[in-house]
């Protein structure tokens, strides 16, 4: 439900993927999202799933996620008249493309509408993730660090890549960065780690905003096809990290900073 004060006029929403497993949205979703609201206390706020899997799946469940379409209709039956929608996506791929669609119906109904950038958008923003990264995951002795993101076609390749780079650049050569679906897939981020040839133990990390389903099945789960099933059948030990970017403080604070930026984009055009 959207948070109001007395005479709404401006509203912030923060669109994410969404997830179906309670522990992920109460350790990393929510937390991103109220800290997005909480820097702008005199907005309207209200959260999005923009997954139709997701959406479906709660539905199920008795518990209803609106879409980024649902929100912006709630929001003008306020009396909204301008609207910032924050992404929670990692980088601008499949998901956030429907944040663009769902404008796309009924955008033009506001005075004006502005969309915050996700996660990874350059390369300021790998390194702070980088940076973010490396500092909850200490280096550990003939270990690498895997981060797995879900992938989202060239861009996003090429975003992972800065990530991999900006840990380089801060020492930890320790630190690998692929994704689920694209060039960076187990395959060959286990040719680069076996080429290196330092490391006998693998520590997997998802790249995402939640340690959802993806991370707990893809990752983590004992099906031949996970990761954690492949570099085990390579004869590494492996440890699976839970822990979902939207834990970490300075990924938070850089949401909040993408969402000022629309919503100072936003003023300056009105101005």
């Amino acid at each position: 439900m959207a948070t109001t004060n007395q005479s709404p006029t401006d509203a912030i929403v923060f669109a994410s993927y969404g997830t179906t497993r309670d522990d992920a949205r109460v350790s990393c979703v929510d937390p991103v999202a109220q800290q997005v609201y909480d820097a702008f206390p005199d907005w309207v706020s209200m959260g999005a799933f923009t997954s139709a899997k997701v959406r479906r799946a709660l539905d199920a469940r008795g518990e209803h996620t609106p879409s980024v379409t649902e929100a912006l209709h709630v929001l003008l039956a306020l009396g909204v008249r301008r609207v910032v929608v924050q992404s929670g996506h990692v980088v601008a791929g499949h998901a956030y493309d429907e944040i663009g669609l769902a404008l796309q119906k009924c955008g033009r109904l506001f005075d004006q509408v502005r969309v915050g950038l996700p996660l990874l958008s350059d390369g300021e923003d790998a390194f702070c993730v980088a940076e973010a990264v490396c500092e909850r995951f200490p280096r550990q002795d003939d270990s690498a660090l895997v981060l797995v993101g879900h992938g989202g076609g060239q861009e996003a390749e090429g975003l992972f890549a800065q990530v991999q780079q900006a840990a380089r650049a801060l020492g930890r050569r320790d630190v690998y960065v692929g994704s689920l679906r694209g060039a960076r897939e187990q395959e060959q981020v286990q040719a680069d780690i076996a080429a290196a040839g330092s490391a006998r133990a693998i520590r997997l990390a998802p790249l995402m905003l939640s340690a959802g389903s993806h991370s707990h099945i893809d990752l983590a789960g004992t099906g031949s096809s996970s990761w954690a099933s492949r570099f085990q059948a390579q004869g590494y030990e492996v440890e699976t990290l839970q822990v979902g970017l939207g834990e970490l403080p300075a990924v938070r604070q850089r949401f909040v900073e993408h969402a000022r930026a629309a919503a100072d984009a936003m003023e300056a055009q009105r101005s």
